[in-house]
C-alpha cells in the first residue's frame, strides 16, 4: 500500500544497498594517479573547429595538447605542426615583430617534418612574407627563391616573388624588384599577379632609366 511504513523501509533498504558510483581513478605503471588520458581525435575537432571560427588562441591550446601526445600519427602530427604555425600567424601577421620568433620556429619546425608534404610551399611562402614584414629582406628573397627552386609549379611562387618585388620597389631596390618581377611575367603568365608584376616591373625599370623597357611593358 501506498502508505505502508514498511513498503518505504524495503525500498531505502534498497537505495542503501546499491553499490554506489565511484570515481575512476587513472593511474601510471608506478600506481601513481595520473590525469585522465586525453582522446587525440576529440581534441583534433575541437581545435579544427576553434580554427573556422577563427578563435585562433584556442585553437592553439588545443594544438599545444596534441603536440605533446607521443601517440600521434605521423600524419595527424604535420597537421598539428601546420595548425600551430597557421595560428600563429593569424595572431600575429599584423604584428610580426612581436610573433616573428614564435612563428618562424613553428613554419620551420613543419617544413622540416617534412620536405615533401603537400604544405612545405605554404611553409616557405610564410617564412618569405613574415621576414618581409620585418625588414629581413636577404632571408626573405632567399626563402621565396627557395619556393622557386624546390616547388616551380606552386601557385605561391607567383605572389610571393610579386610581394617580394613590391617591398624592394618600396625600399629603392630597383635592380632586385625587376628581376622579382620580372620571374613572374617569364614564368607565370596566368598568375594572378601578373597585373601588378607587369605595373611593378615597369615602374622599377622607369627608376633606372630605362624608360624604352619600362614603355614596352
Amino acid at each position: 500500500a501506498p502508505g505502508d511504513p514498511a513498503a518505504g523501509n524495503a525500498a531505502a533498504g534498497k537505495e542503501q544497498g546499491a553499490t554506489p558510483k565511484r570515481d575512476v581513478i587513472y593511474v601510471d605503471e608506478q600506481g601513481n594517479p595520473v590525469e585522465k588520458p586525453i582522446d587525440p581525435e576529440a581534441v583534433w575537432q575541437e581545435a579544427t573547429k576553434a580554427m573556422e571560427a577563427q578563435q585562433y588562441e584556442d585553437a592553439l591550446k588545443k594544438l599545444r595538447i596534441l603536440y605533446d601526445q607521443p601517440q600521434l600519427k605521423r600524419d595527424r602530427r604535420l597537421e598539428v605542426l601546420y595548425g600551430i604555425s597557421d595560428c600563429l600567424w593569424e595572431m600575429y601577421k599584423d604584428k610580426p615583430q612581436a610573433g616573428y620568433d614564435a612563428i618562424v620556429s613553428a613554419t620551420s619546425e613543419a617544413l622540416n617534418a617534412d620536405l615533401r608534404n603537400d604544405r612545405a610551399p605554404d611553409a616557405y611562402a610564410r617564412l618569405g612574407s613574415i621576414n618581409l614584414r620585418i625588414g629581413n629582406m636577404d632571408e626573405a628573397r632567399a626563402n621565396m627563391l627557395a619556393l622557386l627552386r624546390q616547388y616551380p609549379k606552386s601557385p605561391l611562387v607567383a605572389d610571393s616573388m610579386t610581394e617580394l618585388g613590391r617591398e624592394q620597389l618600396k625600399r629603392k631596390m630597383y635592380e632586385d624588384a625587376a628581376e622579382s618581377f620580372k620571374t613572374v611575367l617569364d614564368n607565370y603568365p596566368e598568375s594572378g599577379s601578373m597585373e601588378e608584376a607587369s605595373m611593378g616591373l615597369g615602374k622599377a625599370l622607369v627608376r633606372l632609366g630605362r624608360h624604352k623597357d619600362a614603355s614596352f611593358i
